[in-house]
């Protein structure tokens, strides 16, 4: 199985939307990007980034300090994604492949 060439298959996308909304129906009250860089001392620009996935890499503190706002796991931020079905492997290494929900 060669993991590199699957793994271009691939793309991990942040939920921070999705946790937002969640969070704003949970407590009653309208929370926006703005309100959240406010409550947790980031930049917006960092949040939006998060929330659009302009992302290369994952800051531990962040993901931390997500993880605390939302009350989840870092599990909960993220989403694997799979891109295209071109460059397909073998069928036999696919079928080890697991599936993120």
């Amino acid at each position: 199985m060669n993991i590199k060439k699957q793994s271009k298959n691939y793309d991990i996308e942040t939920r921070i939307d999705e946790l937002l909304e969640q969070k704003s129906k949970r407590e009653e009250r309208k929370i926006t990007r703005e309100t959240m860089s406010r409550e947790l001392g980031l930049s917006l620009q960092s949040i939006t980034n998060w929330a659009l996935d302009n992302l290369t890499r994952f800051d531990e503190t962040q993901i931390i300090s997500f993880c605390l706002y939302f009350d989840c796991s870092p599990g909960d931020l993220f989403v694997m994604k799979k891109l295209s079905d071109e460059d397909e492997t073998d069928p036999e290494d696919e079928s080890r492949l697991v599936a993120v929900a």
